[in-house]
């Protein structure tokens, strides 16, 4: 049976920036160990992210599983910076823009006792899909529901299932992470669970749904029930 715990990861980026602890600790009670981290520099997307002393003092702090999802235009350099500070336990890194530099930042990554994961726009072709991940042979996979960095868009699930459908044909026996980021919904967390997702990155569309920073005691109340939807839908798969 799959498992809240197991299967959702918070994106940090859409807590409460003012009350990031008291929120984590408040999801915590309620089953939500895994925490998603979007490392950004304002070039490879038009965004930036969180501090590392932020990130090393919630880990420090509050005890959860924290993954890294770095967009940066140098992600060598970016993953050296940050794991001063904290090391994830899986980072994932843009297949399409880093393709030269793939085995050594596998390298590095893996160095850190981290698991490497390799993230896919969608607009890259079946065959390449398949075959990089043959070559490549990374610890999991990241596939991108929507464009990285971008606030307002569709969402493409059909495109993810098709290459979730692929995954699941070829059987990868290396692949222990399969992470969906974007597009997660309360519509689409069943089919993603049901196709052997590990770990759905959750956020303004389920977790945050709907939510109100400016009223606490409103906030929590939609929180709860937002948290024990996603619960029952993904225990009933």
């Amino acid at each position: 049976m799959n498992c809240l715990s197991d299967l959702v990861n918070l994106s940090l980026i859409c807590a409460d920036p003012l009350n990031i602890e008291d929120d984590l600790s408040f999801l915590s009670e309620r089953g939500i160990k895994k925490i998603h981290l979007d490392v950004m520099d304002s070039m490879f997307v038009p965004r930036f992210g969180i501090f590392p002393e932020i990130a090393k003092e919630l880990t420090e702090r509050l005890d959860f599983q924290f993954d890294a999802h770095f967009m940066v235009s140098d992600v060598l350099s970016g993953i050296s910076e940050w794991c001063k500070y904290q090391i994830p336990s899986k980072i994932s890194f843009h297949y399409q823009h880093n393709k030269k530099d793939i085995s050594e930042i596998a390298s590095s990554i893996r160095n850190q006792q981290s698991d490497c994961l390799l993230a896919y726009d969608l607009t890259v072709s079946d065959d390449e899909f398949i075959q990089s991940i043959e070559f490549y042979k990374p610890d999991g996979i990241m596939l991108l529901g929507i464009v990285p960095g971008v606030l307002v868009q569709e969402h493409k699930p059909n495109e993810v299932i098709r290459k979730l459908e692929l995954l699941n044909h070829h059987n990868f026996n290396f692949i222990k992470h399969i992470m969906i980021d974007g597009g997660v919904n309360f519509k689409t967390v069943p089919i993603y669970a049901a196709m052997g997702c590990t770990d759905l990155v959750c956020g303004s569309s389920t977790i945050y749904h709907n939510v109100d920073f400016k009223n606490s005691h409103l906030k929590k109340e939609l929180l709860s029930k937002n948290i024990q939807l996603l619960r029952e839908l993904i225990e009933h798969v």
